[in-house]
């Protein structure tokens, strides 16, 4: 029922369209600018897009005013051709005739059934989840996690601090790449789903279920540029630059030495939005006064 319940809440377009929208019936959705309402049809969703572009042009940059493809299961997957897409968790091409067949990829590979299903891509980045269209859904679950501290008071801080988080669109125009700092100095961003190694050029695909393709990227090609610890790390995500892992369900904050219980990365970086209202990895300057050496990053693992 609780899934069901995040279907009927979300409109099956694409993250970035689906913000100037809001569900009012199961076939009925109301523009956040004008009120206008749009019927739901799957198979005349350009209608939202056009919408946009008509009456909000400056609501939409100039790359998505001339984008063509508005089903929601496009926002994990990569036009190569006209019969290939480019999967942005696993980096493998999946041939299709209509998004049906990108549907059982995300379903059979990725456990992806429906747009409501970006709380589970949210465990592992802040790329894939938009928290403005996605904040009823995250405080319902933020209430069934009663283990964790200060569950009490979870939701209402959660609900205060989701109103300062960027979206996917905000977060791409920072450039920065949602891996561990000491990974990430080694790449450049080059768009929302590329980067670029900065020691030979090679180009990656941004996908947030293979962080570890970077890492393993510099210890094949370019080991002298990682210590002896980093080459064993088996961490990635850029979460873990705070904390400091104690066992496999307890971390402590490097912020605050508080002892944190967790199932997955959501848990972390709730901790972070809610205590030290950090983010993403474009919040970093907020550690406290830490060198992005090896030397320096090495030191404060240690604690």
């Amino acid at each position: 029922m609780a899934e069901r319940k995040a279907e009927d809440d979300l409109i099956p377009v694409r993250h970035w369209i689906r913000g100037h929208y809001r569900k009012l019936t199961r076939t009925k959705a109301t523009c956040n600018h004008c009120n206008v309402q749009l019927i739901i049809n799957t198979k005349h969703l350009v209608a939202f897009h056009k919408h946009l572009v008509n009456i909000h042009p400056e609501k939409l940059s100039e790359e998505k005013k001339k984008e063509v493809k508005f089903y929601w299961t496009w926002d994990h997957f990569i036009a190569k051709t006209d019969r290939e897409a480019i999967c942005k968790h696993c980096q493998v091409i999946v041939r299709y005739r209509h998004s049906a067949h990108l549907k059982q990829h995300l379903k059979g590979h990725h456990k992806i059934l429906n747009p409501s299903s970006y709380s589970i891509i949210n465990n592992e980045t802040t790329l894939y989840s938009d928290a403005k269209e996605n904040k009823n859904i995250t405080l319902r679950n933020a209430k069934h996690q009663e283990d964790l501290p200060n569950s009490s008071n979870l939701t209402n801080n959660l609900s205060e601090c989701i109103k300062g988080t960027k979206t996917l669109d905000e977060e791409a125009e920072d450039n920065v790449i949602p891996v561990r700092r000491w990974i990430r100095r080694h790449y450049t961003r080059l768009t929302i789903s590329s980067l670029q190694c900065n020691h030979c050029n090679k180009r990656f695909i941004m996908c947030i279920y293979r962080l570890d393709v970077l890492r393993r990227h510099l210890l094949v090609v370019h080991p002298d540029k990682l210590t002896a610890k980093k080459k064993k790390e088996v961490k990635f995500y850029w979460t873990w630059d705070h904390f400091t892992e104690k066992t496999d369900r307890e971390v402590i904050c490097k912020h605050c030495k508080v002892t944190v219980r967790y199932r997955h990365i959501t848990h972390l970086k709730e901790h972070l939005i809610i205590h030290h209202k950090i983010s993403g990895p474009n919040s970093n300057s907020v550690i406290i006064n830490e060198s992005s050496s090896d030397s320096d990053i090495d030191a404060n693992d240690k604690i």
